[in-house]
């Protein structure tokens, strides 16, 4: 559509040229710099690998040719991720000449449905940045249910399970050869698992009771034989928090000198089975602190199991 345009552009000049009776062959000259520019044109823009295996690698050549009359300059190749290599022929193409862009996507990160694109810039001046586009399917050798293990909140000295399955995927049997986590509250066991016709491991994460209090965040390392991606990392985290809540645990507030302000503080003893608060004291001394039990006919001072108090 380009060189269409060109031409018709290329014969109303040369009849403007005659009409003035100027130098043609310098009038040619300068209509060839202004208006062939150079022109990219790609063979193929979407590369579609099919379907593969995660962990492997594809490659494919974008080859193209520069179809103006001016020297083809690529300015810089962006990608869209990490995930793709690009090597090129020669940054500068001359007329006529052609040039290739060499992508390799690499599936370890990724699995489903993929598309990548990749951006070149050159001094093409319709079309200054051209996108090519890397798609298809990245097929995981196995399967791990749930990605991530949450414990959620859990009560100090408590201690809870969670469990995940692993199943073969792309490949035939699973072998599990190892399994490593680093923290000394968690424990891990694995027993046989089926699902239909597929043969896999299901592995149980034991939070011990003597983990203290806060949050906790650790990396399961799951050794396979698989050969795409042969250690699969699941995170396993949550928090263990005291059998007393404080809700709000902290306030913000702004007054004018000599005004007031009241909020309140409510404290959850959770599953123990008697709280007693010995003392509310506001340390600065610039409030009044009252106590009360959210329960009619309950002694201030003394809350029973699922009361709550307020302060």
């Amino acid at each position: 559509m380009k060189t269409i345009i060109h031409s018709l552009v290329f014969v109303i000049v040369i009849f403007y040229m005659l009409l003035s009776q100027c130098s043609f062959s310098d009038k040619i000259k300068d209509f060839k710099e202004n208006f062939f520019p150079p022109d990219i044109q790609f063979e193929e823009k979407i590369f579609d690998f099919g379907v593969i295996s995660q962990g492997d690698k594809v490659a494919y050549i974008y080859r193209f040719k520069n179809v103006g009359r001016k020297i083809l300059k690529i300015e810089r190749i962006r990608s869209t991720c990490d995930c793709t290599a690009i090597n090129l022929t020669s940054m500068e193409i001359e007329p006529g000449n052609t040039g290739e862009i060499k992508a390799i996507f690499d599936s370890e990160e990724y699995t489903g449905r993929i598309t990548k694109s990749i951006h070149v810039h050159s001094n093409d001046p319709d079309e200054p940045v051209v996108t090519l586009k890397i798609t298809g399917i990245v097929k995981e050798d196995v399967v791990v249910n749930p990605k991530k293990l949450n414990f959620g909140e859990i009560y100090e000295g408590k201690g809870a399970f969670r469990k995940l399955k692993v199943l073969p995927e792309a490949i035939e049997k699973l072998e599990i050869k190892k399994l490593e986590i680093s923290s000394e509250y968690l424990g891990l066991k694995r027993s046989e698992y089926s699902e239909g016709n597929r043969e896999g491991i299901e592995i149980t994460v034991t939070l011990s009771p003597k983990t203290p209090q806060g949050r906790f965040f650790e990396i399961l390392k799951i050794h396979t034989n698989s050969k795409g991606k042969p250690m699969i990392e699941v995170a396993v985290y949550g928090a263990v928090v005291g059998r007393i809540k404080v809700s709000p645990k902290k306030i913000s507030f702004k007054v004018e000198k000599g005004d007031s302000v009241a909020f309140r503080f409510v404290l959850n003893k959770g599953r123990r089975k008697r709280l007693k608060i010995n003392k509310a004291k506001d340390e600065l001394g610039y409030f009044e602190v009252r106590l009360r039990a959210l329960k009619l006919g309950v002694d201030k001072k003394t809350i029973p199991d699922n009361i709550k108090a307020e302060i």
